[in-house]
């Protein structure tokens, strides 16, 4: 597998803060470059920054990928995300998004994530939502997608139980 293109403890504010030549190179080497000069990966590292907001981020991840659609990974864990914004849906193929770490309180930000069919990993945990009642159960049974939520895998019964407390919390 190709090199992520990583932008991990850069202390980005801000998406556009993070440009393809500030990708590191020290711990695990830069990605390929395609014949456009951008990069030639599915995964993107921007954890441990400084980001209140993904706004934007399909503007952001077209301007370094070389091919974007094709994005697979998104770490955006330990930033300061308080919200899942709908910029992420344009990446129909991504299969792992970590948000760990980060502030969001309200599962319905989590839920958003319901329309991205190739989703199999999920991470949530240090979220203030991740403390709410249910929480797993819930997220099992509103993103039936997944097969991993916070670095468990999930398994048969436990989706049944979670398809039968939603069923109680919603009637």
């Amino acid at each position: 597998m190709e090199k992520p293109a990583d932008f991990t403890f850069m202390h980005f504010g801000l998406l556009r803060e993070a440009k393809p030549e500030n990708v590191q190179t020290v711990r695990i080497g830069a990605p390929a470059r395609g014949p456009h000069n951008k990069l030639a990966t599915r995964a993107v590292w921007l954890n441990n920054n400084r980001l209140k907001s993904f706004k934007y981020l399909d503007i952001f991840i077209n301007s370094i990928l070389e091919e974007p659609i094709n994005l697979t990974w998104l770490d955006l864990s330990f930033n300061k995300l308080t919200d899942v914004d709908n910029s992420i849906l344009r990446f129909p193929f991504l299969r792992i998004l970590y948000l760990h770490g980060n502030k969001i309180s309200d599962p319905k930000e989590i839920v958003k994530l319901k329309s991205m069919p190739e989703l199999r990993a999920l991470t949530v945990h240090g979220n203030p939502v991740y403390s709410k009642k249910s929480y797993r159960q819930y997220m099992i049974s509103m993103l039936p997608q997944l097969v991993s939520l916070d670095f468990t895998r999930i398994t048969a019964p436990e989706r049944d139980y979670a398809t039968a407390v939603r069923h109680d919390i919603e009637a």
